[in-house]
């Protein structure tokens, strides 16, 4: 996982498949060294198969949350309160929170899943729906907001990695720069500000998103979008900036 692969990498065991007996072996003595357990599968297939199983599943549980989510907003029930009530003290229900679901992992890998399964004339109907469902978010927040604001003059985009947790500076694949070209589209004369506790302001700037440090960012925002779940945007200090810039109504 991006921002404790080192971590996962001396921790976690490690999958192997190799084109032969002596390739699996080699590859075998290759990850012993990082003293892990070894999970040896048949062959290259099987073991690519298992790393894109990993990912879609969870991009999966991501996706029925997010459906979820459209639901709920059309509805108008609270959507985490159904999560919470769903859950609570019943083990067999493990639901996603909704959200943005982005990175160089997930948004590709239930595609070359989808991709091997036309290979070998077969098809994963619920894989590709799962992902979807997440692509629709882009599109979502875009007409909600448009719902709640006529004419934004401003917009914050707080949280421009493609993940908050574990934190990362990593902007590969982040949404970040979908809503951004989502909101232009909706207002072409919208400003629109990001800012990350760890991406870089050269980062932004290729998302077309002019960087800039809180409070600045959210100062005079008719619209602000929290990108990501970075522990920072929990806490207290960070929501006492917010309620004191962002103007009333």
């Amino acid at each position: 996982v991006e921002g404790r692969a080192l971590q996962e990498l001396s921790s976690l065991p490690q999958v192997v498949g190799g084109i032969d007996a002596a390739s699996t072996a080699a590859a075998n003595e290759l990850f012993s060294h990082l003293g892990v357990e070894i999970v040896e599968v048949g062959n290259t297939k099987a073991a690519e198969f298992t790393k894109l199983v990993s990912n879609t599943w969870r991009d999966l549980q991501f996706g029925f949350a997010n459906e979820l989510a459209y639901l709920a907003d059309a509805s108008g029930v609270d959507i985490y309160e159904v999560i919470t009530a769903a859950g609570y003290k019943y083990d067999r229900l493990k639901l996603a929170l909704p959200g943005p679901v982005a990175g160089p992992c997930l948004e590709k890998d239930a595609y070359i899943l989808a991709d091997s399964a036309q290979f070998f004339d077969t098809e994963v109907p619920l894989s590709l729906a799962g992902r979807s469902a997440n692509e629709k978010i882009v599109t979502h927040v875009g007409q909600t907001a448009q719902v709640l604001i006529d004419q934004p003059q401003r917009a914050a985009i707080i949280g421009l990695a493609f993940k908050g947790r574990p934190a990362t500076s990593d902007t590969r694949g982040s949404l970040a720069g979908n809503f951004a070209g989502r909101f232009r589209e909706l207002w072409p004369a919208l400003d629109i500000v990001g800012w990350d506790p760890l991406v870089s302001p050269e980062d932004s700037a290729e998302m077309n998103i002019t960087f800039t440090h809180l409070p600045e960012a959210v100062s005079g925002a008719n619209l602000v979008l929290l990108q990501s779940n970075h522990p920072d945007f929990t806490s207290e200090q960070f929501v006492e900036v917010l309620a004191a810039n962002i103007p009333d109504g």
